[in-house]
């Protein structure tokens, strides 16, 4: 057989491969497309479907706000000719599907071996955000060809255009090219330029990485990549390129006010996280959404924050009431955009009574009264330092507390181990990644904690122990009205009502006298803790959590980012966040006070010999009243061991004799206390002599008189404090 031949016979043998895999698929494209349903209500103004009423069954009205529209006349030129130039440049050539985008892609990607490039429309983009799911299968991808052929044949250009805009994702809850100018830039889209307009189509590539929110350099460089296409194919000219390639800087994100914006975008990502759909796929889902919205408190942040000075400080901030009894989101407010189950900072010093103090308590470890020392220490060669430099020395886990010690944080956690303590706070709700260092008890983590996270933990502690996670939702049904999710409380225990209540006390005197004692004079029963992180040049976070048997209010205040643009060094967690707090709380309930349960008990304690042996002991017979102080305890951990230490004090070996000159007096004497040598002669009461620091006393009376004489040791302390007495010895002088 000659070369001829055989040519031939490949060459047919490749095109009927071609024609059979041909074949092959289109059988596969409309047997898995058949059922595919297009809906021109899906798009356009009326992508939303779905209703969200607050805890009273009355509707949100403003939804439909949460998307802003803008009609094609009304975007810039710019805007047509960046996101057309970097999406889809046949967009107006072809009928919904690029061939020759996809020839160029399947080449492209062979050459690299990799699957760099795609080839999707704008209108298979369109049929993607709005019809369809985000899996990565060939059902959905041949879904997605169907619908925006159908698309195309259905909508004109234009129409299809508008409706792409005003769909896209930008990031951090931001929808539509509407949204996107006014958070970015503060401009309606036909005022946008085309370095404005470059910009914002360079984000949807990777809204997490070109947002100018996440980094601002990555999005220039990304904005510049995009004028340079256009550049390359004439749609600008050199003198527009050169002007545009200069830094676009963003220097604050603004938004226009939307009654309930945040709490919305809340709900929505729960129901995102609820029903495994896409926040597009939820609002044109027609489900009806019931929450826990109080529109009052609601109503009361929102004017609080929006009235906030704190902005010359450079600070954002957000705000969260819960209801502890339904385990619910009552009210949420926010200046940021991210999603508030994905935004993280890191707590500071709010981690502590969660993190150590918590299981101290629960271990029988420690209790509010425990001495401890507040000094400078290093503990495996890590030295952490108190705020200020500030030390107390000898003192108690009470006013550690309240001052917020960062060294008996870290001795503590050091003391019960990182892994123990980071299981409770695990059980509390709060999330680690690989976080095991010391520093941890000062809230250094990773990747920090969600605003949701701090609320349930502390919301836990003002439940007694009784842990679930907070909601915004409490009801979904379909648009048969069919409950397709409910909100089922079922709190797990996973602390003890007594270490729940010792904690709260001593929250409480933070909130009456520690960090957080702007709070004082707010008429409730309140506990609350302070959090600051930051460090020379300035701080990035700064939180408030305070809880009432009622609600648990969480505030906090930071930085654009965790390394630049920091707030002033002098916003901490007892400035701005703790008078957002104290003005929040003046709408709450005042009608409901934390009870001692039954596993706690008032006790008395030898303060003195406490801190002098560094352990709680019962007093003894011989303790002076002064010391003999109450403490509250867990039952099965309250002191059981009397206190030696002033049955010590007593003389030894007392002895008094006389001579034909003197009384001659010893005793044997304790270091640690006072000793004084009294003489009774009839009416006449003098102190012969004081002891301080001396084990061996002796005393020689020469009295120059005949009769009965007695001689008795005072003791005292070294705070002159009167401890007891010996017996009296009698003796006949003559």
């Amino acid at each position: 057989m000659n070369i001829k031949k055989l040519f031939l016979i490949l060459i047919l043998l490749i095109i009927s491969l071609f024609v059979l895999s041909a074949g092959l698929l289109m059988i596969t494209y409309h047997t898995i497309t058949k059922d595919t349903k297009f809906d021109a209500n899906m798009f356009g103004r009326h992508l939303v479907t779905t209703s969200l009423f607050d805890k009273s069954n009355k509707p949100i009205e403003n939804l439909n706000d949460y998307l802003e529209y803008t009609d094609y006349d009304m975007l810039s030129p710019n805007v047509i000719t960046a996101f057309v130039a970097i999406e889809d440049k046949r967009f107006f050539e072809h009928s919904g599907i690029d061939y020759v985008g996809i020839a160029r892609a399947i080449l492209h990607n062979l050459k690299a071996l990799s699957m760099k490039e795609g080839a999707s429309t704008i209108s298979q983009q369109l049929a993607k955000n709005t019809l369809l799911s985000n899996e990565k299968t060939l059902n959905r991808k041949l879904k997605e060809i169907k619908l925006a052929k159908l698309i195309e044949q259905n909508f004109s250009k234009e129409e299809i255009l508008t409706m792409y805009l005003n769909v896209i994702y930008f990031g951090d809850g931001i929808y539509g090219i509407t949204k996107a100018s006014s958070t970015f830039f503060n401009k309606r889209p036909f005022d946008l330029t085309i370095a404005e307009s470059s910009m914002l189509a360079g984000i949807i590539k990777n809204p997490a990485k070109y947002s100018p929110q996440s980094d601002v350099t990555l999005a220039n460089e990304r904005k510049n990549t995009i004028l340079k296409v256009l550049l390359n194919n004439d749609l600008i000219s050199k003198k527009n390129y050169e002007e545009a390639i200069e830094f676009l800087n963003i220097e604050k994100i603004t938004n226009r006010f939307i009654p309930n914006q945040s709490y919305i975008k809340a709900v929505l990502d729960e129901a995102c996280l609820l029903l495994n759909k896409s926040e597009r796929e939820i609002l044109a889902g027609g489900y009806n959404i019931k929450t826990y919205l109080d529109r009052g408190l609601q109503h009361h942040i929102e004017s609080l924050m929006n009235s906030d000075n704190s902005n010359a400080h450079n600070a954002m901030k957000s705000a969260i009431i819960t209801s502890n009894e339904q385990s619910s989101v009552v009210s949420y407010h926010s200046d940021i955009q991210h999603s508030i189950f994905k935004f993280r900072r890191n707590p500071a010093s709010i981690l502590k009574p969660i993190i150590v103090y918590a299981p101290g308590i629960e271990r029988g470890i420690i209790s509010p009264d425990t001495p401890v020392i507040d000094e400078p220490t290093t503990i495996k060669e890590y030295s952490p330092r108190n705020y200020n430099g500030y030390y107390l020395g000898l003192t108690s886990i009470r006013e550690a507390v309240k001052t917020s010690s960062n060294v008996i944080a870290v001795k503590l956690l050091e003391q019960l181990g990182v892994k123990l303590c980071k299981d409770y706070a695990s059980s509390l709700g709060i999330s680690f990644d690989n976080d095991n260092g010391l520093s941890l008890a000062l809230g250094a983590m990773r990747k920090g904690c969600t605003l949701l996270e701090i609320v349930e933990s502390y919301m836990t502690i003002a439940n007694y122990g009784m842990h679930s996670a907070p909601k915004f939702i409490k009801s979904i049904s379909d648009e048969n009205d069919n409950l397709i999710y409910t909100n089922k409380i079922s709190p797990k225990n996973v602390l003890s009502m007594g270490t729940c209540y010792l904690l709260t006390d001593m929250l409480r005197d933070v909130a009456k006298k520690g960090t957080a004692k702007k709070l004082a004079d707010v008429d409730l029963d309140i506990a609350s803790k302070t959090g600051t992180h930051g460090d020379n040049f300035g701080n990035s976070d700064a939180w408030n959590i305070a809880y009432t048997p009622t609600n648990t209010v969480c505030v906090w205040y930071g930085s654009k980012s965790m390394d630049k643009n920091k707030m002033d060094c002098k916003l901490t967690g007892g400035t701005y966040p703790t008078l957002l707090v104290k003005k929040i709380c003046r709408k709450l309930e005042q009608n409901k006070y934390f009870k001692i349960p039954t596993d706690v008990i008032e006790a008395e304690f030898d303060q003195f010999s406490s801190e002098m042996e560094m352990k709680i002991c019962k007093p003894s017979y011989y303790t002076p009243d002064v010391y003999i102080k109450k403490g509250l305890f867990i039952d099965k951990y309250a002191p059981t061991e009397v206190s030696q230490y002033f049955d010590s004090a007593l003389p030894k070996n007392f002895t008094a004799s006389t001579d034909e000159s003197a009384i001659k007096i010893k005793f044997r004497a304790n270091k640690a206390f006072k000793y004084k040598l009294i003489r009774k002669f009839k009416d006449e009461v003098a102190t012969l002599c004081e002891y301080n620091n001396e084990e061996f006393c002796q005393f020689e009376d020469y009295l120059n008189k005949i009769g009965i004489v007695n001689y008795c040791i005072e003791v005292y302390d070294n705070n002159d404090i009167y401890i007891t007495r010996t017996p009296n010895i009698f003796l006949f002088f003559y």
